[in-house]
């Protein structure tokens, strides 16, 4: 799983955080991905980000899925906050093929 910027990876913050995340069977479905903030110059700047996830995998037809986000630029260290999280609709991985007759459309 890829979280995407204009089509390159996305650095997180820290490296602990992962981009690529591997997938694996045993895996679990909720994921978090921590991008490095975009310094600008002032407080209240306001931009629209663009992000793709993208996952591929052997048993399953490649998935992607766009989204943007609105964003405020803040004065001080920027921390992990609830608050300012973004939580996508589920995905939903299947077998080639099959992806066209079982659509689900959640937004």
């Amino acid at each position: 799983m890829e979280l995407l910027q204009n089509g390159k990876l996305v650095t997180m913050k820290d490296a602990n955080w992962q981009n690529p995340y591997s997938l694996v069977a045993n895996t679990g479905g909720t994921f978090t991905f921590l991008p490095k903030p975009v310094e600008t110059e002032k407080n209240g700047t306001r931009g629209i980000f663009e992000f793709t996830i993208k996952i591929t995998s052997s048993e399953f037809s490649e998935l992607i899925h766009a989204f943007s986000i609105p964003i405020i630029s803040e004065l001080g260290s920027p921390n992990f906050s609830l608050a300012r999280t973004h939580k996508l609709p589920d995905q939903y991985l299947f077998p080639p093929g099959e992806e066209k007759a079982q659509l689900i459309i959640t937004e």
